[in-house]
């Protein structure tokens, strides 16, 4: 588990922190047909499975939630699985303490928990939404969302402002009907978590982006990776999958203290 810490300091000396912590929940190899891999990577390639916490604030906020799907786990061949509950318990979170997920898309290992999270608002775009209520997923799920619904709090907005930090959702709906990356915009720096329209971080910036079987449109996927270096040049890409963001994450963080 890896952390990532950002310090603000405004004019009148009060001190905003922000906290972003990649939780690994698992690791598998992975069909390369259903990657943005190249052929370096060989057929079965390495993923690793993972969701982010950020913290600020009062807010403590979830991209994407992982899954504890016993029978997916096993489908899927993750290895070395930890419960997403299990942990947010080792960083003293507990799961009423979720303030806001935001689901990238609703791929089960996206949005497999959500339920879990009773006080948290839920961000998602709203035909991703009205597509994953035909999936068995949602059944599985469904009195959480209906409640939900119910209190108002499913969102789906494209930009919201939590606490002075500006998300902004792009829909991309290459992967998914409704899949999206976020933005998260600070003073010090702006962040892009992929979801799964680029796994491999490498490859995306190379313009490689998903082949045909794993795209429900792989022109919009396309297009998005060759803007990828362009439209977002000065971002630092958060991936849900890519293996190599551990390393990455180091990096950063040793740019960051050294910034304080």
């Amino acid at each position: 588990m890896l952390k990532l810490i950002l310090f603000f300091i405004l004019s009148f000396h009060q001190v905003f922190s922000l906290e972003i912590y990649l939780l690994k929940y698992g690791e598998s190899n992975y069909p390369a047909r259903l990657l943005n891999s190249s052929p370096a990577r060989g057929d079965r390639p390495q993923i690793i499975w993972n969701f982010y916490l950020l913290k600020f604030g009062t807010r403590n906020v979830l991209i994407d939630t992982g899954t504890d799907d016993k029978l997916m786990i096993q489908r899927f061949g993750i290895q070395k699985f930890k419960s997403p509950k299990n942990l947010l318990k080792e960083l003293k979170i507990d799961v009423d303490q979720i303030t806001d997920v935001i689901i990238t898309h609703s791929h089960f290992d996206h949005i497999g928990t959500v339920q879990d999270f009773k006080n948290a608002v839920i961000y998602i775009n709203k035909t991703e939404y009205d597509d994953f209520k035909k999936k068995l997923e949602y059944q599985k799920q469904k009195s959480f969302f209906l409640e939900k619904e119910k209190k108002s709090e499913i969102n789906f907005l494209s930009e919201i402002d939590l606490e002075n930090y500006k998300f902004v959702f792009h829909d991309i709906q290459g992967h998914t009907i409704g899949s999206r990356v976020i933005e998260l915009k600070t003073n010090n720096r702006n962040y892009l978590f992929t979801g799964d329209e680029c796994y491999y971080l490498k490859e995306c910036k190379e313009g490689i982006g998903l082949k045909a079987q794993a795209a429900i449109n792989p022109k919009k996927n396309d297009l998005f990776v060759k803007e990828l270096s362009k439209k977002f040049l000065n971002h630092f890409l958060l991936s849900l999958h890519d293996p190599e963001i551990d390393q990455k994450f180091f990096q950063i963080q040793k740019e960051i203290f050294l910034l304080k």
